[in-house]
């Protein structure tokens, strides 16, 4: 039996094999697990694909600490970044609730699935698991709808702006949720008492959650994505119109990031059952089992070749006026690495090829500092010949298989500028295939845009990474993409103690320039911290380092390390380093132009977590025009999420110029960015100036002192099917000091190009109601503004339109009546505000010819199953829906945004700002009884409530009241005769 009490086994990962529809899946689990919760999930994974799918091989990963077992194999891909699912100790945010984190939008793959070690063990304090979230393999199943599917959760999540109830097209308070006919009652999820309103919606606040009957045998309908802990639900929500129907109205996550697509529907249009030209390629089949198969592998001591391209191309100057070729750019950076980049115990080989390849330096352990300077003194500074990428890396192979060793887990990082010469043998293409089958993982660096189109597919194929340098001399690219293709193949014990890049910057210094930079060193870090100079002219640079007491450092102090071959200077403070503001200043003594690279990294601290900044793309190859290229970068201190940090991307162009394009990324919920303060920050490039590589960068600051530590409890997660079990929902914000990250986010690499616009604006997906008043018939509506160009700029104009229900709106919005400039109230349709900003619109919603609107009680009774029902009046115009989208200077239109609905039968006004109480007043009865949803309220009494405006007509309907009991609970639903409508809650 194994333990999995260590946070460094977190890890997991899948390979797709859609064809048989079985996932050979990697995943850090226990003896236990694999006759439970993944055993458990794959037979349902299949029942609920409709007997398309299940998980094949599970690969067990244990971490490097533990003792050897002869059952182990050796990782190989398997790696805590390329992980789907991590086991580790509780995320402050989510407690022991299973979540996943996903970052991009509707059908795309989620980053990895979160257990705890309580949730696998079922020792969560809270109490069983399977009483707090239902039976484990459902639950794994819901979160791996999020993280294969790329589906949403069809639950509301007020934290996240969505509400647990709507308002129907009847006017009804409804349940938030993928069913309309799941079966139970409403109450305080806190208190176990009466639901009260939400001032600010009409609507029954964040507290009230509906409780579904358990257990009743299959009267209770839901879905994965909904209520997966329901003995009935069997499937994911689909476009039928029979028990598994989808409810595109409800404003759930799901509906507003898949615009109102069921989730099966997003299911069987993923690459496991839909081939890319549009082929169901997954059918129905039985199988003789459903249990997987599973296999242990342990990661090992990190095994790294270096392969360099001395190729004649690589003699090559980039800037004419700074005059130093690429080839020594290449030693200095790579010698660098070597002396500060690759952690100790690693072992290390070396290969250079031009039209062969030859071995420079067999595995060698980074055991001493004797060690290190062997390894640095191999790299080359070299260049002639012709260019056989695939002789590089078949020599790299051979370097990971020496004396019958596996080559399995080793990593191999590939520098080159050229396209591989014609008639090479073995060329890429051949290379590639040979290090997929020996399970080696293979990072490539690219150098100018002449660079093999390849090379970022060898990356892709391995499960690699791939980085960019265009030569320009105002970019650092080129060592922060090595040292990050170092970075991810640590485990988790090995980077919890490797330096964090501070600062990377690369300058190019005229004849007596200078530059000065200010780097913040904050508590969290400051250990073994290295400020590191890099230049390009024999004389050097002239440099100081001030600390923020004052204490200068230059050339000549002791703590200063050279290398003048390489032409660095290091600067090493043993020790903590004094936290604050260092200052930098660099001087160019030559006389001809130099590129001066600095870099400042240090080790965390041991008092707390870093702070840490990673960053990452999309995607890299981008084929079609426009293309979606979006840039992440996730700022965290531990598992919790730092919000309010300014977050920049750096861009660079594929020639060597000195252009480079700055790009903010959000964390706001809105355009590229899924979910707002969650801590990653996003946001669209759309710079393009054609066809080549885009190097992408990001730097992470706090200047201003707005971050803040997020900490919570419950967030969106597996649902509880006891929302009473939940913890009580918290969110707490701490100030975060002021500190400094970078990070390298990878290459675009665009294939296709255009010079007209083609990019619209994005899609709106957070359009809420802010307030709405019955007296002036207006609502005050507020999304996040859209740019031009996705979520760059400014958009031109925005088309909003409003219909009586969701489904005519979303069937045709063109065709549903405008909202004109005449009944703009406040705000501009016509005169947008720049991207990310808030856009608030009040509407004057347009009165029917009935003036009049009386709510009146009268006739109360009970039936022999003690429902009562109750008559009132109703005006016909009783909900509206809106939707809008925005438009850019040519026309280019960013769909239809999440829809909204809004009803003028209850109260007189209700929003923000309003003046009435937390309870549940008599103005309010009639919107919490028209949903059934069991609000507390006094059976047999007559109230008449009237609100005139004008006119005289009245009409009546039947609505209905769900009763408590004398415990205070709502009774079972009501299922009378014809006329009588049922007390079923809407769900």
């Amino acid at each position: 039996m194994w333990s999995v009490c260590f946070p460094s086994t977190v890890l997991e990962n899948s390979v797709p094999m859609p064809q048989c529809g079985v996932f050979n899946v990697f995943h850090l689990i226990t003896d236990v697990t694999r006759e439970s919760i993944v055993t458990d999930a794959s037979e349902y994974l299949h029942l609920t694909t409709r007997q398309r799918a299940y998980f094949g091989g599970v690969s067990i990963l244990v971490p490097e600490t533990w003792q050897d077992r002869p059952e182990y194999e050796s990782a190989t891909w398997e790696t805590y970044d390329t992980s789907d699912v991590r086991v580790a100790e509780p995320n402050p945010e989510f407690d022991h609730n299973p979540y996943v984190r996903t970052f991009s939008g509707c059908g795309e793959k989620g980053e990895y699935m979160h257990l705890t070690p309580g949730f696998i063990l079922d020792q969560v304090p809270l109490g069983s698991t399977e009483v707090l979230w239902g039976p484990s393999g459902r639950v794994f199943i819901h979160e791996w709808g999020h993280l294969r599917y790329g589906v949403f959760d069809e639950y509301g999540i007020p934290s996240e702006g969505y509400p647990n109830f709507y308002f129907n097209e009847n006017g009804r308070i409804t349940v938030t949720g993928c069913k309309i006919n799941t079966r139970g009652y409403s109450s305080n999820y806190r208190t176990g008492g009466r639901c009260s309103m939400d001032s600010a919606t009409g609507l029954p606040d964040s507290e009230c959650q509906f409780f579904p009957y358990l257990n009743q045998g299959g009267s209770g309908h839901g879905s994965v994505m909904y209520m997966q802990f329901l003995d009935a639900v069997d499937h994911f929500c689909d476009d039928s119109d029979g028990n598994h129907a989808h409810n595109a109205d409800a404003p759930n996550k799901q509906n507003r990031v898949c615009d109102g697509r069921s989730t099966w529907d997003v299911v069987t249009s993923t690459e496991d059952f839909k081939a890319p030209d549009g082929t169901q390629i997954n059918t129905a089949r039985a199988v003789a089992s459903t249990e997987p198969t599973f296999r242990v592998v342990k990661a090992r001591k990190p095994r790294f070749v270096l392969v360099f391209d001395i190729s004649g191309s690589m003699d090559s100057i980039d800037d004419v006026s700074i005059n130093t070729p690429r080839r020594s750019l290449l030693h200095q950076t790579v010698y660098k690495l070597v002396r500060e980049g690759i952690p100790d115990g690693s072992h290390v080989g070396m290969v250079k090829f031009h039209q062969w390849a030859t071995r420079l330096l067999d595995l060698t352990e980074i055991a001493t500092e004797e060690d290190r300077q062997e390894i640095a003194d191999a790299v080359p500074n070299e260049a002639s010949g012709g260019t056989c990428i695939g002789c590089g890396l078949t020599e790299a192979l051979e370097v990971l298989s020496m004396n019958g060793a596996d080559p399995a887990g080793g990593i191999v990082i590939i520098l080159s500028d050229g396209d591989e010469s014609l008639n090479v043998s073995p060329n890429l293409t051949v290379a590639t295939q040979h290090l997929v089958a020996a399970g080696v993982t293979v990072h490539s660096v690219t150098y100018s845009s002449s660079a093999d189109t390849r090379m970022e597919e060898v990356a892709a194929s391995t499960h690699g990474r791939a980085f960019f340098y265009s030569g320009a001399a105002n970019s650092n690219s080129l060592e922060e993409g090595l040292r990050e293709a170092v970075r991810v193949q640590n485990s988790a014990a090995a980077r919890a103690s490797s330096s964090l890049q501070l600062y990377s910057n690369a300058v190019k210094l005229e004849v007596g320039q200078t530059f000065n930079a200010t780097v913040l060193l904050d508590s969290s870090v400051g250990e073994n911290t290295e400020f590191s100079f890099g230049w390009t002219a024999e004389s050097g640079v002239d440099w100081a380092v001030t600390s923020p007491s004052g204490t200068v450092y230059t050339n000549s102090s002791v703590q200063v390390f050279y290398n003048h071959q390489a032409k660095i200077a290091t600067l090493k403070l043993q020790g903590k380093a004094q936290a604050g503001s260092w200052l930098i200043h660099v001087r160019n003594p030559a006389g001809s132009a130099q590129r001066v690279v600095l870099t400042v990294n240090s080790r965390p601290s041991a008092a707390e977590p870093p702070i840490t900044a990673n960053a990452w793309l999309s995607n890299s190859d981008l084929q079609v025009w426009p293309p979606k290229a979006v840039v992440y970068a996730e700022v965290t201190q531990g598992l919790s999420p730092i919000v309010g940090a300014h977050v920049m991307a750096t861009v660079q162009g594929p020639d060597n110029q000195q252009n480079s394009y700055t790009l903010q990324l959000r964390d706001d919920g809105a355009g590229a960015d899924l979910t707002r303060n969650d801590g990653t920050y996003s946001a669209y490039f759309t710079q393009f100036t054609g066809v080549g590589r885009y190097s992408v960068s990001a730097a992470v600051t706090n200047p201003d002192g707005q971050a803040q530590l997020k900490t919570s409890v419950a967030g969106s997660a597996a649902p509880f099917q006891d929302p009473s079990k939940a913890p009580i929902s918290t969110t707490s914000y701490q100030p975060v000091e002021s500190f400094e990250r970078q990070s390298a986010a990878g290459v675009f690499q665009l294939l296709d190009y255009k010079s007209e616009d083609g990019f619209p604006p994005s899609r709106i997906t957070d359009l809420e109601v802010v307030k709405v008043s019955y007296t002036d018939r207006t609502v005050l509506l507020r999304w996040t503004a859209p740019g031009d160009d996705y979520d760059q700029g400014q958009a031109s104009q925005y088309d909003m339109r409003m219909s009586r229900d969701t489904k005519s709106l979303r069937a045709g919005f063109d065709r549903a009546a405008p909202v004109n400039g005449s009944m703009v109230t406040s705000g501009s349709l016509t005169n947008p505000v720049p991207a990310g900003s808030h856009e608030y619109i009040q509407v004057l919603v347009p009165l029917t010819d009935d003036k009049t609107i009386v709510f009146a009680v009268t006739k109360t009774f009970i039936d022999e199953h003690k429902h009562t029902q109750v008559l009132v009046p109703l005006t016909d115009d009783k909900t509206v829906v809106f939707a809008v989208t925005a438009l850019d200077d040519n026309g280019n239109t960013g769909g239809n945004s999440n829809f909204v609905s809004v009803t003028f039968d209850y109260q007189d006004s209700y929003g923000e700002g309003s003046d009435s109480g937390s309870g549940l007043s008599a103005a309010t009865i009639g919107a919490i009884v028209g949903g059934v949803l069991g609000a507390a309220l006094i059976i047999g009494a007559s109230i008449v409530i009237a609100v005139k405006i004008s006119g005289s007509k009245t009409r009546i309907r039947e609505i209905r009241i769900t009763p408590r009991d004398n415990m205070g609970a709502d009774l079972p639903p009501y299922s009378g005769p014809q006329g009588k409508m049922d007390m079923t809650a809407h769900a």
